[in-house]
This record gives structure tokens, sequence and C-alpha cells, in this order.
């Protein structure tokens, strides 16, 4: 095969991008080798995928030069030209999507210049435009960076009598708002990762940087103020008081911010509320299905970079819908949102919404009949697989077939290597918890007893991190 570097990326080129990359090899400006563009409209042929046994280097050669001997070191170098033009082809095209990228650098160019007119009609153009863009970090860091230029330009031409002159109040916010919310959303994900696998976080200069916040007149900026909300959340799930503020600061400036930000703001909440379920706090279900039928209604459902909203977050959307009974708009959900998942899962998790939401309806053999079509692809899809099926047994009284699918859940997680200790433990507690359950529901005959052993077992329930905690503690009710 031809180099693999060169053929992955024309693997992520779309139809239209192909098109202006043939348009862009034809200009004399980037390429002057005209033997680059016929080797470009042979390997086009086998677009999108590229992968052909054609595709090597000598096939490729005869192609271009049918009357001449393969040369690997022409090869070689054609192949490298023209990779080379594909990443400045993806850079240009990334910078002329930037727009206020173009604006700065035309502002540096006519500073450079002397084109001072024209400097300072389009620095009071670029202002704007950048005051009236949606709110996120590149936000104010063009805001401060507008404010810089024009700070050195009224200090090195004297224009003392201008009223922005040694006016750096806007310049500080804006770089300090650009800090913080960087800042705060980094260690955010880092520190949410590290709970969610275990893993130890040195919290020490997050700590200082959250005081320095705290003391410092930025933390009036709404924005940062968010991210700071965000952070605090993930820090201590008990914060409730921090989850409310975040919640209503989105419902505040949620016109003003781009689908990324409301989407990663949204997350946050989703993750609170997940963990306030994980502990038994049921209020949260309600909290949690509210925040996603927003945002699946509101079309923020991914960061926007693609179309697709994520398989476990389309599964639990229907979780959450069902545990409230809300079985009508579950349903439509799954038929709506089937074509919004990748192709390479949309059918699967379609499947498994229906055993969710079929269980959730107490349909049994429904749930069943849809799970026995569920093929997983990994470990952790293997985990759900049984922990439905297992919910399925317990529900149907199929005690004898659930104590041998619990033995052999238990032997899995033992031996997989390639599971977390983090989803190990919560899996091993729920076939724990499920097996204490069926032998209460089974075999234990005396009232008394029963209800001291149940009672033992919900605080049991309560105190450990346990998946399908509130199922888990609907069966203790049951019995």
């Amino acid at each position: 095969m031809i180099k693999s570097t060169l053929l992955e990326l024309l693997k992520t080129f779309n139809k239209e991008e192909l098109k202006r990359f043939e348009d862009f090899l034809r200009s004399p400006y980037y390429n002057n080798n005209s033997n680059v563009i016929k080797l470009f409209n042979v390997i086009k042929k086998y677009f999108p995928d590229f992968a052909s046994n054609n595709l090597n280097r000598e096939s490729v050669w005869d192609e271009l030069f049918r009357e001449k001997s393969f040369n690997y070191g022409v090869m070689k170098n054609l192949i490298f030209e023209l990779q080379k033009l594909s990443e400045k082809f993806l850079q240009l095209q990334n910078y002329e999507e930037n727009k206020f990228e173009q604006e700065l650098n035309l502002l540096r160019i006519f500073n450079n210049r002397n084109l001072f007119q024209l400097f300072e009609k389009n620095l009071k153009l670029f202002k704007t435009a950048v005051n009236n863009s949606p709110i996120d970090p590149d936000h104010f860091y063009y805001k401060y960076l507008s404010e810089d230029l024009e700070q050195t330009y009224l200090s090195i031409h004297y224009k003392t009598k201008d009223r922005n002159f040694c006016r750096s109040e806007i310049m500080n916010e804006s770089l300090m708002a650009f800090f913080y919310s960087n800042f705060f959303e980094k260690n955010y994900n880092s520190f949410h990762d590290s709970k969610l696998y275990n893993k130890s976080y040195d919290k020490r200069t997050l700590d200082i940087v959250l005081k320095s916040f705290e003391n410092n007149p930025v933390s009036n900026n709404e924005f940062a103020l968010m991210h700071y909300y965000a952070i605090k959340t993930v820090i201590n799930f008990d914060d409730d008081s921090s989850y409310l503020k975040l919640k209503k600061l989105l419902k505040k400036l949620f016109t003003k911010l781009n689908t990324d930000k409301k989407f990663n703001f949204s997350m946050a909440l989703v993750n609170f509320c997940n963990f306030k379920i994980m502990k038994g706090n049921t209020r949260y279900v309600k909290e949690l299905f509210d925040t996603y039928k927003m945002m699946v209604e509101h079309g923020f459902f991914n960061t926007g970079k693609d179309d697709y909203i994520s398989p476990p977050m389309y599964a639990n959307i229907v979780s959450m819908a069902g545990n409230l009974k809300k079985f009508d708009w579950a349903d439509k959900f799954i038929i709506d949102f089937k074509d919004r998942l990748h192709p390479s899962s949309g059918e699967q998790y379609s499947l498994l919404a229906n055993v969710i939401l079929n269980i959730k309806k107490k349909n049994y053999e429904d749930a069943l009949q849809y799970l026995t079509k569920f093929k997983s692809k990994n470990e952790i899809e293997k985990i759900t697989l049984k922990r439905f099926q297992i919910m399925i047994y317990y529900e149907s009284g199929f005690f004898d077939e659930l104590y041998s699918l619990i033995d052999t859940s238990k032997h899995f997680i033992s031996y997989d290597i390639k599971v977390t200790e983090t989803a190990k433990n919560v899996f091993a507690n729920f076939l724990y918890f499920v097996q204490k359950l069926a032998e209460l529901k089974s075999g234990i005959k005396d009232g008394k007893r029963n209800e001291i052993s149940l009672h033992n077992l919900k605080d049991e329930i309560m105190k450990r991190e346990v998946s399908n905690k509130i199922w888990l503690l609907e069966k203790i009710d049951e019995l």
C-alpha cells in the first residue's frame, strides 16, 4: 500500500473537500508539479475508503508512467509532496474557517505597513464582531487580543486623548476570564475521570486557583462563574448549591452560549445527577430527565462537531423516562433518535433502549426478545448485557437461570483484565445485591426476619456504589 499517512489524511476528506483539494493542487501558487496532480487523480478513484490492492506503489506507477521502469525514489518523493500539500490544504481550510484569526492577521498587517486609518476602522469592526459572538473561552481570548492591540497602538502613537488610552480593565478581565474558564474546564475533565476510574489526583494547584478566583474581580464574570460552579459540583457531589447555581446561570445565558458550551455545562449537570442517583437520591431522576429533555429538544445532545448522539446517553435518556413512567415519550424518542446514533451502533443501541423500556413497562418477555438480538462488542457492553439479563430473570422468577448467570458473571469480571477496577466493583456489588434479593424473595418465610434483612440490605445499597440502584431499591420496596 501507498504510505498510510497520506491515505489516512485523505480518508478524512468529504466529497466537497476532495473537490476543493483538487482545485488547490492545480493552483501554481502552491504546486507546480503536474505529476503530483496525476498521482492524486489516480488515488482519488478509491475514495472514500482508499482501500484497494491497486493502491501499491508499483500499480500506481504503472498508471502514472506506463513507459518507464519503476523508480522507488521518484515515487516516494511524489507521495511525500502530495502528503505535504494535503496538510497545507487542511491548514489553510482551518484558517479560512476562523474569521477572527483572519481579521487579527489583517490588523497586524495594516499596523506594520503604517496603514493606520484602515487599522482603526477594522479594529472597531473587529471589536464589535467579537462582542457579538457566542460566549465561550475563545470569545474572551479574542476580546483580550483586540484590547491588547488597541492599547499597544494607542500607547505607541501617544494617543492620550483617546478615551480608551490606558484603560486596561476590559483587557485584564478578558484575559482572566479566558484563563479561569479554560483552567476549570480542563481540570473538570481530569478530576471527573479520576473519580470515574479511581485514579489519584493532585488537587493542590486546583485549590490555589479556586481560591484566587474567589478573591478576584473576575469572579463576577458569569461565564467564568459557570465553569467555577461546574468544577465545584465534581469536587463535591454533595454540593447542591453549586449545582443549582450552575443550572440557573445556564438558563440565564442559554441564548448567548454556543452549542459546545451548552452541551458541556449540561453534561456537568448530568454527571452530578447521575452521581446523586448512584447514591440513591431518587429526587434527581426528574432533574436528570429534565436536563436530557432540554438537550434533545434544543438540539445540543453533542458538542456540535457531528450530528450523532452518544449510545450511552441514548440508553440513559430512555432509562430516566422509563423511571418516570413517561413511556409514550420514551417510545417516540427511541424512534426519532435512532437515526441520530452512529450507523455503527444505531441498530444495537435501539435494541438496548427497547430492552430498558420494556423492563420499565414490566414486559419482560419482550425485553428478553430484544436482548437476545443485542450483540456486545466490548467488555462494558458485555456487562450491560448481563445486567439486563439478570434483571429480567429476577423479575420473571427464573431463579435457577439467575443464580447460574450471576456465577458466570462473577468469573467474567474476575478474569477480564480489560474492565476497569471501578466498573468491576460497581458490577460486583450489583451481583451481590441481586443474589441477596433473590434469596430473600424465594427462601425466607419468617416475616420479621425478612423485614430486618431487607432493612439492612437497603442500608447497604445506599452506602455502596452500584449500578441500577433505583431498580434495586424498588425491588426491596416490593418485598
